[in-house]
């Protein structure tokens, strides 16, 4: 039994250094992972996460433009209800007489044109007022109603001086470009004498226009595909034919051909 008890003692000596050892190790590691949290776990943990807002990017950020709204599974786009400004029956036949000469609207049926005609909000410049400059976001789509604007800009970063594009004068729009394609705007605009335009909102200009192109153009691709004489074309020389379509609309009892 004698014996036994310097086993014993040591036996429980060993035990102790164990746990001792093993606490060390222990704190060891929480203190390396406490080190660590903020590299590459917390990191990635943190790239994880949906970025609410401006993302850090090193170097200089790439321009953002306000009509680049993207819709995705979880960002699901809503029904979009246009507004409605009253206006004069003078005011409504003017809009209308501008809208039948403008390939814009060339692709709206009768009820998307009543929805613009309703959205359409009158604004006015003095000479001399700059209507859109050339790299700022796009917000808004303008008619010319009367008056004369100058549009020109730089046609390369080096260019001292703008260069002359053209006038635009009533009945002529503006502005559709940096809407459709969610670019920034690329030229400047300037009012030539005083002008009166119409001006479409960014947000119902998609919803109306933007979206009519889109679905023309789908609509039409799924025709173009089912004519026989048509099916040895090219998509491009598909697109061609599409874009130089031009609907017509007919009431009941209408006659189309005689």
């Amino acid at each position: 039994m004698k014996d036994e008890v310097p086993k014993i003692k040591n036996y429980i000596k060993d035990k102790t250094n164990k746990v001792k050892n093993s606490k060390k190790s222990t704190a060891s590691d929480k203190d390396d992972d406490a080190s660590s949290s903020s590299g590459s776990e917390g990191a990635e943990e943190v790239g994880n996460l949906p970025v609410m807002g401006k993302p850090q990017i090193k170097g200089p950020a790439p321009r953002m433009s306000v009509s680049a709204e993207v819709f995705g599974k979880f960002n699901v786009e809503q029904a979009y209800k246009p507004p409605v400004h009253p206006k004069s029956e003078d005011q409504k036949a003017a809009i209308r007489e501008k809208m039948s000469k403008n390939f814009m609207f060339s692709c709206l049926n009768p009820k998307d044109k009543q929805a613009v005609l309703d959205a359409i909000v009158p604004v006015s410049y003095k000479q001399g007022e700059t209507i859109i400059k050339q790299g700022d976001d796009g917000d808004n789509f303008y008619l010319v109603e009367k008056g004369e604007l100058t549009c020109k800009k730089f046609l390369t970063p080096e260019d001292k001086e703008e260069t002359f594009l053209k006038t635009y004068v009533p009945g002529e729009s503006f502005g559709e470009l940096a809407l459709l394609y969610n670019a920034p705007r690329a030229a400047t605009i300037v009012a030539k004498t005083d002008c009166e335009l119409w001006s479409l909102e960014r947000m119902t200009f998609n919803s109306i226009i933007k979206t009519a192109v889109k679905k023309k153009r789908e609509k039409y691709d799924e025709f173009l595909s089912k004519v026989e004489i048509l099916k040895l074309m090219d998509p491009t020389e598909k697109n061609k034919i599409a874009d130089a379509f031009r609907e017509e609309w007919f009431e009941s009892g209408d006659v189309i051909i005689r």
